[in-house]
Formats: structure tokens, sequence, C-alpha cells
């Protein structure tokens, strides 16, 4: 889990400095490794935002949508605190809500 946390603080980061492409890539990559459920659904809500950012709202709404079903609030096995998990899933929220 801690290579897939590696990848999801570079994936934000490159969300932050809008390089999208560069996010999916790193989100894509922290999907195919082995990882807790939470690590899981994090990567997929990173990818869902990067998808947005260069457009693709259609792709975006289908990682979402899959995160949402697939979402747990347990960090057992992972760094993620349940704080953290709670902000995550208001942001999956507020961004499914928006595309909806």
């Amino acid at each position: 889990d801690e290579q897939v946390a590696a990848l999801l603080e570079v994936a934000t980061v490159q969300i932050e400095q809008k390089n999208y492409q560069a996010a999916i890539k790193t989100a894509r990559e922290a999907l195919v490794i082995e990882c807790p459920p939470a690590s899981r659904n994090v990567a997929r809500v990173k990818l869902g935002i990067a998808l947005l950012g260069i457009g693709d709202g259609d792709e975006a709404l289908r990682e979402l949508e899959r995160c949402e079903r697939e979402w747990s609030m347990s960090g057992e096995g992972t760094f993620w605190s349940t704080d953290a998990l709670k902000r995550d899933k208001a942001i999956l929220d507020k961004t499914l809500k928006r595309l909806r």
C-alpha cells in the first residue's frame, strides 16, 4: 500500500498543477496494484477528477459512480485515517452531484 500511497500523492500534486494527463496515468498505475479497497477508492477519485480536468465527463462519471458503489470507510490495512476518507467521500459526493 505504500507504493499506492506514493502514487496517489504524486497524482494529487499533478492535479493541483493542472497536469491532468499525468495524473490520469498515475492514478491508473495505482489502480493496477493490489491494495485495500480504501486505497483503490481514493485512486478512483483522483482518476475521476483528472478525467474531468481534460473534459472527459462521461468517463469521469463512470469511474466516480464505480467508486461510489465500492466505497468503504474502512481504512484497515492502509494509512488512510477516517477523517481523510470522509474528506475524499465528500469530494466524491460533490463531484458526482455536479456531473449528474
